[in-house]
């Protein structure tokens, strides 16, 4: 989702059933070591199809609420 630059973070949050977008930023956060913003930048240096090293397969904390099957 991040990756399409179309949708806000806001929009990606709430997408993602996130409380508030500030929990999705905390969460991306703790996931990968940088903001949202910052790994979208990085993605756009990328080649295409390439990932992101840090990426994690499996997040390693859940949002406040519960993200049904998406993670799961």
């Amino acid at each position: 989702m991040l990756r399409d630059g179309r949708r806000s973070v806001a929009e990606i949050s709430d997408a993602l059933r996130f409380s508030a977008p500030t929990a999705f930023r905390r969460a991306f956060h703790r996931w990968t070591g940088r903001s949202p913003r910052d790994h979208r930048a990085q993605l756009g240096r990328r080649a295409p199809g390439e990932r992101s090293a840090s990426w994690p397969a499996e997040p390693t904390a859940r949002p406040a609420r519960e993200m049904g099957s998406m993670f799961g």
